[in-house]
């Protein structure tokens, strides 16, 4: 028996994407990542440590989304966010299953880095607009992603320029419906109306 709505979402992804989604304390591979960063930060000071990286990233690789919270956890009230958060990181697994060298590329390019944030981000994006169009504020969800790219994930002023360019391009698309809708996206949607039908 599933409790709650995000219970059911994170259920329904793990059918129909085969994503599973795990709190990180309960991850040995976490653990051992949050060490190696411990180590790595000695090193590169600026490399969060391994305290925000358990507590305050959502971090996905391959199949797994590793959450810092309690999946089960959530309020109803905060389904609908939570899902266009798993969006968007159920958009990494799709570019980890889409290229083999992701990871390499995600972790040791700025510029990789940010393309593939930015697809994700855009992704979220189209879930808002395909569901309450009218009420996106897109350019202050635009600014929100890009601050939140340029503090988080070490993306310098050059590539920044670019990630602008990419989202804005993105977001015409999605405004005017010439953005290919995504089949993630689409799910997301027909589960939120599903489980808010009275």
């Amino acid at each position: 028996m599933v409790s709650n709505k995000l219970q059911a979402w994170y259920l329904l992804m793990q059918n129909e994407f085969d994503v599973n989604v795990q709190e990180k304390k309960n991850s040995r591979f976490m653990k051992l990542v949050a060490f190696l960063l411990g180590i790595v930060r000695r090193f590169i000071p600026n490399v969060c440590s391994p305290k925000e990286f358990m507590e305050d990233f959502t971090t996905t690789i391959y199949g797994t989304v590793y959450v810092s919270f309690d999946p089960g956890a959530l309020d109803d009230a905060d389904s609908e966010e939570e899902i266009i958060h798993m969006v968007h990181e159920f958009t990494h697994v799709e570019q980890f299953r889409r290229e083999f060298l992701m990871p390499l590329k995600y972790v040791f390019s700025s510029y990789w880095r940010m393309r593939y944030e930015v697809e994700a981000y855009c992704r979220s994006i189209e879930y808002l607009s395909r569901s309450k169009a009218e009420d996106v504020d897109y350019v202050g969800t635009m600014n929100g992603n890009l601050e939140s790219l340029k503090s988080n994930y070490g993306v310098g002023d050059e590539n920044m320029r670019i990630a602008k360019k990419l989202m804005q391009a993105s977001l015409l698309r999605i405004r005017n419906g010439s953005e290919p809708k995504s089949l993630l996206v689409t799910k997301a949607l027909e589960f939120w109306a599903c489980v808010n039908r009275k």
